[in-house]
């Protein structure tokens, strides 16, 4: 089926525009029934349409849902010793780990459509595909909110998901460390020969990669970090020793886009666009241009507060990133370090977690993959920690202190740990200048991982910036005022600092620290009833900073 052309008569497009609605009605009900359960799925909602060719696609009627595969699984478990070893990887495991996160990746857009197909490494999708993939969220997370039932098994299905990710790294942990001590470091003493093979493997696949011009860079993240050909060398060995891990990839694409966020200008924005379609506001055009204005006037002013500082750079000597919620295969920490030239701390309360990374690191370390020294593995409760910036004193007064440029924390880390961290960049004047928290939105932050709550982490002087969102979850023909509406992210958003590849499941938020600003700004959006009172505020304090 050829896409229509400006000339479709007014009778062809509401066709199209019915296909496409009951095209999204079909996909939710499906994707209700291959994730929550084929007995919630309304049947009566489907049947009349059976015959479109929009149909059911390949049934799964007899196959047990995503849910109905793992929660007895989760059941088996001991919760009270924290044991989640009975969902640890399998065949029923990891099969329904695959179709979560396919089901979360997926260009749904694209599923029922016959249209020119995209790559998937971009936003390519057409008008429709837009539409459809719009639709079809829209219709699950309706769904999902209007019963009880599909709420609370999708809020134990996150549980589920946690636990079964928090074993699946345990155990390829175990796995990659036991291939390396047995094959490369036999004894604990280097085998040069088996070493020199991979270096070798690894040389040969960047000169093919280079030939091609395909350094698996390109397209992905830009700017590019600067890596010479030791830096390439030593990623690729990387890549091949924890290859047998089956979401390498997904979290190395992640932080190159978190990497390019971090390199943007980080301009206050006080609220994500998201807040402004919760709260139920009237956007318009107009106001959309008034905001935009004002607060680059504001940042204007309160960005000269850190001029002399210049713009941080992870390339720079001495740079070092904390992380917290770490995990048993720190494959974030790896990459950072291995992408940019910076420390990083890596902070887990979980002792079988510390051990297994502090193992892979060694390990990593004695095949100078990774340099000494540059990664440092904490057992701490991360809310404990007392981050404090690198400009203050260089001397730690106690074994708590964590001296940093940027703190990172993990999806998995609960609400709770965020909130106590957050508060140090409020109340403490010596913090780092940036908090960087993973959250997850539209189906993601229903099916998988919390959502970062905004408004609760920011103040007059820790303000949200920005975010990464995946290709996938990003609506690539609304422009913003129409976003808003639809409650969905557009391209054109400023709070849109990077797009990250469709394989990614996260978003990642940052935050900025504004010095010496307490208890003047007090703008965040949820203080206000009309979006024309909230601009206005802001226009206030631009003033006032400006005079």
């Amino acid at each position: 089926m050829a896409e229509d052309d400006t000339s479709t008569s007014p009778k062809h497009a509401n066709a199209r525009s019915l296909d496409l609605d009951i095209g999204a009605l079909l996909i939710s009900e499906r994707l209700v029934g291959e994730i929550l359960g084929w007995d919630l799925v309304d049947w009566s909602a489907i049947e009349p349409h059976q015959g479109r060719k929009f149909s059911f696609g390949h049934q799964r009627k007899k196959d047990p849902s995503i849910y109905e595969q793992l929660k007895p699984l989760f059941d088996r478990c001991d919760h009270d010793k924290k044991d989640f070893s009975a969902l640890k990887p399998s065949p029923i495991v990891n099969g329904s780990l695959t179709r979560l996160v396919g089901s979360l990746c997926h260009h749904i857009g694209m599923q029922e459509l016959t249209l020119p197909e995209s790559d998937g490494s971009s936003l390519k999708r057409t008008v429709e595909q837009d539409q459809l993939h719009i639709g079809v969220v829209e219709r699950v997370l309706a769904r999902i909110e209007a019963s009880a039932q599909l709420r609370k098994r999708a809020e134990l299905l996150k549980q589920v998901a946690a636990a079964a990710e928090s074993e699946l790294e345990k155990h390829f942990a175990d796995l990659i460390n036991g291939r390396l001590e047995n094959s490369f470091l036999p004894g604990g003493h280097l085998d040069p020969n088996k070493f020199n093979s991979l270096r070798d493997q690894a040389r040969c696949r960047v000169d093919e990669m280079r030939l091609l011009n395909e350094r698996e860079l390109v397209d992905l993240s830009k700017p590019h970090p600067a890596l010479d050909d030791d830096a390439l060398i030593r990623i690729e060995m990387a890549r091949i020793l924890l290859s047998r891990f089956p979401y390498v990839r997904n979290y190395e694409l992640m932080l190159l886009a978190e990497l390019t966020m971090l390199q943007q200008p980080l301009t206050p924005r006080f609220a994500p666009e998201q807040m402004l379609a919760a709260k139920g506001w009237t956007m318009s055009t107009a106001l959309t241009e008034r905001l935009d204005q004002t607060i680059a006037e504001i940042d204007s002013h309160i960005g000269s507060a850190l001029e002399s500082k210049g713009p941080l750079s992870l390339q720079d000597e001495g740079r070092t990133i904390a992380i917290c919620g770490s995990g048993p295969l720190p494959m974030s920490a790896l990459f950072l370090h291995l992408l940019t030239k910076t420390r990083v701390v890596l902070i887990d309360n979980d002792q079988e977690a510390v051990e297994r990374s502090r193992r892979l690191i060694a390990n990593l370390e004695m095949m100078g993959i990774i340099r000494k020294n540059s990664l440092t593995v904490l057992q701490r409760r991360a809310d404990d920690v007392i981050f404090r910036g690198t400009q203050g004193p260089t001397v730690s007064t106690s074994d708590m202190e964590v001296a940093c440029d940027v703190v990172l924390i993990a999806s998995l880390v609960d609400a709770k740990s965020k909130a106590s961290i957050a508060s140090q960049f409020m109340a403490n004047s010596c913090a780092p200048e940036l908090l960087v928290m993973r959250s997850a939105t539209g189906l993601s932050a229903k099916l998988a991982y919390d959502p970062v709550s905004t408004e609760t982490f920011s103040c007059d002087n820790l303000v949200y910036c920005g975010v990464t969102v995946p290709a996938t979850q990003v609506a690539t023909h609304l422009n913003r005022v129409e976003a808003v509406h639809r409650r969905v992210i557009c391209a054109a958003s400023p709070d849109v600092l990077a797009i990250a590849h469709p394989d990614v499941v996260n978003t990642t938020e940052v935050y900025r620290r504004i010095p010496d600003q307490k208890g003047r700004l007090n703008l965040h959006v949820e203080a206000f009833q009309t979006m024309e009172d909230w601009i206005e505020a802001l226009e206030r304090t631009a003033r006032t900073l400006g005079s």
